[in-house]
């Protein structure tokens, strides 16, 4: 073989960079919300596997080595990173873009073949491309913070009655109250008044101590206030999801009861089981980490239309998993709890009222505002995922063991007033209801309702106050709804009474 066919084992090194550099920067950007780097870094691998794959063969077939890599170096940076390429154009004309830039890559490279300059550009684009995510990451460092977690002291709690728990969690489920404020009374009683005849108990006022999920699911979790105040550096973040994994005193206190626990991971990046559960259902592929990188590919278009956003693919892997073994559970002879985290119905509103995957642009986006998309349509997107939702828990209430407890709780409502963009300080109580008003339903505890109001810290304590030998006190209410902001008591009050 020629010098000129030869390809060098550093030229294959640099072809690392394009392959891997949005995994690497999204990995950089967020260090502590990674539940599988593994998939990431295989992802990178493959791209790199891939690219060098490309370059042998082109070489074997008779192209100039240092042309082709050339070539495949500035086309996989673009495959990478060409996702608006292919919604202004199409996939036709990004193809043909493609094959141009392979074309006039390979012809100046190989114009150029006596001159180091085609060498000197791949190595600073290399160095370029990886610089961007070794500063993210020196920031994400050198930012952490301290944390402002918060341990609760031991309940001690001793369970008498061992019968199986499923919490479920159902991520942005507006509360009975924050519906009633968009949608006429008798879409709001539908949803409460088919869920108690199928055997759920909902309080009249149910509310979230936190804004978000990265504090709000772990006061769930932590039967309190698992921070001093809230804080979103990455020490607390850190915190708040190893609370999530398993690292809180709900499991542990029915871990030391004989429990075996169960978690679903749900697919956003705070949700990984880690060691902490005795048995962990890992969330699809297609998490938030994976969707974001291929989602900036050319491939992101069709990644979307097939599969949907991470959120819907994991909220559709999770009630499949509670379908499929709910039952089995229920008749294996031993005390389980299983945490369920459901992305849904937060947005994208992909699933329909039959929790068919229906991915549409009116549909798409995180947050419940969209460009260019009515509010009210947004709206009736929601109540789809909504009513899929009320179909799935009844019809899980109803293939279960009936003196299984079944928890509901949502860890906060949605954002149609746009209230997230805008100091909490000048919120208003609609603002508030909406954001702050929780979904709670629990099924199996009808000789222990749990009355009126709850806030979701006393949630799971009421459950457990339920089944153990002693009753365990309630937590005073608290509601923060943003950094350094929380209600005082006369405004708490105030809004848990709104009518």
């Amino acid at each position: 073989m020629t010098a000129r066919r030869k390809v060098r084992f550093t030229s294959y090194l640099l072809l690392a960079a394009p392959a891997s550099w949005t995994a690497i920067g999204v990995m950089a950007k967020n260090p502590v919300g990674i539940p599988h780097a593994e998939r990431l870094i295989g992802l990178g691998l493959l791209s790199w596997v891939l690219c060098c794959l490309t370059v042998w063969i082109g070489v074997r077939l008779g192209a100039a080595a240092r042309p082709t890599v050339f070539a495949v170096f500035l086309v996989t940076v673009l495959a990478m990173s060409g996702r608006g390429l292919v919604d202004r154009y199409g996939y036709g004309i990004t193809l043909l873009a493609l094959v141009g830039v392979v074309a006039a890559a390979y012809w100046l490279a190989f114009r150029l073949s006596e001159s180091s300059l085609p060498d000197v550009m791949l190595i600073g684009l290399a160095i370029a491309l990886i610089s961007g995510p070794a500063i993210d990451l020196y920031d994400s460092l050198v930012t952490r913070g301290s944390s402002s977690a918060v341990r609760p002291q031991p309940l001690g709690v001793e369970i008498a009655d061992r019968r199986d728990i499923f919490l479920i969690v159902l991520d942005g489920h507006p509360g009975l109250e924050a519906l009633s404020l968009d949608y006429p009374e008798p879409v709001v009683e539908t949803v409460g008044s088919e869920l108690a005849a199928g055997g759920y108990d909902l309080p009249d006022s149910a509310w979230s101590s936190y804004r978000g999920t990265d504090f709000s699911l772990p006061s769930v979790l932590e039967m309190g206030y698992p921070v001093d105040h809230m804080s979103s550096t990455p020490s607390s973040t850190q915190d708040m999801y190893n609370i999530i994994s398993g690292d809180n005193l709900l499991r542990e206190q029915l871990a030391e009861n004989g429990y075996e626990t169960y978690m679903i991971e749900s697919g956003w990046s705070g949700s990984s089981c880690r060691s902490w559960y005795d048995e962990c259902i890992a969330s699809p592929l297609l998490d938030e980490s994976m969707f974001i990188v291929l989602e900036k590919s050319v491939l992101g278009p069709a990644v979307l239309e097939t599969y949907g956003y991470a959120f819907t693919a994991g909220a559709l892997n999770a009630m499949d998993w509670l379908r499929s073994h709910g039952p089995e559970l229920s008749e294996n002879g031993t005390s389980d709890f299983v945490f369920a985290h459901v992305m849904a119905p937060h947005a994208p509103f992909f699933l329909d009222p039959a929790c068919k995957k229906v991915v549409t642009e009116e549909r798409s986006g995180v947050v419940f505002p969209r460009a260019g998309v009515d509010n009210q349509v947004r709206g009736e997107l929601l109540l789809e995922q909504i009513e899929c939702l009320r179909s799935f828990l009844l019809d899980f209430a109803g293939a279960i063991d009936e003196e299984a407890v079944v928890v509901v709780v949502s860890d906060h409502g949605s954002d149609r007033r746009r209230q997230l963009l805008r100091d909490p300080t000048g919120w208003t109580d609609e603002d508030i209801v909406e954001r702050m008003n929780a979904f709670v339903a629990i099924r199996g505890l009808d000789d222990c309702p749990i009355g009126d109001e709850v806030m979701l810290p006393n949630v799971m304590r009421h459950v457990l106050s339920c089944l153990a030998t002693d009753r365990i006190g309630p937590v005073a209410p608290r509601m923060v709804i943003g950094e350094g902001v929380e209600l005082e008591d006369t405004q708490l009050a105030a809004i848990m009474d709104v009518d």
